[in-house]
């Protein structure tokens, strides 16, 4: 008998990339936590827009934004995550 391969026999490993291919289903819960996800992200990058001076670092509000997105990407994959490893238990 071989030894489980690190990468392809890990669970959180076969889950991430199921994610890639949409795979799953999300329940109710995981849903609405994500759409609320959405919603205040948006909130938060247009309410900056209106507010950000006019002599702000271009390239720093870019970095800004980008890490708001960075940021709904991972509460977005941390509830799809749980909710599909609780599901495939």
């Amino acid at each position: 008998m071989t030894a489980p391969h690190p990468i392809r026999d890990n669970r959180s490993v076969q889950t991430r990339t199921d994610m890639l291919g949409d795979k799953f289903e999300s329940d109710e819960e995981t849903r609405l936590f994500v759409e609320r996800v959405h919603k205040l992200l948006s909130f938060v990058a247009h309410e900056l827009m209106v507010e950000v001076p006019a002599s702000c670092d271009v390239g720093r509000y870019i970095a800004g934004v980008d890490a708001l997105r960075h940021a709904e990407n991972l509460f977005c994959d941390a509830a799809i995550l749980g909710a599909e490893t609780e599901r495939r238990q």
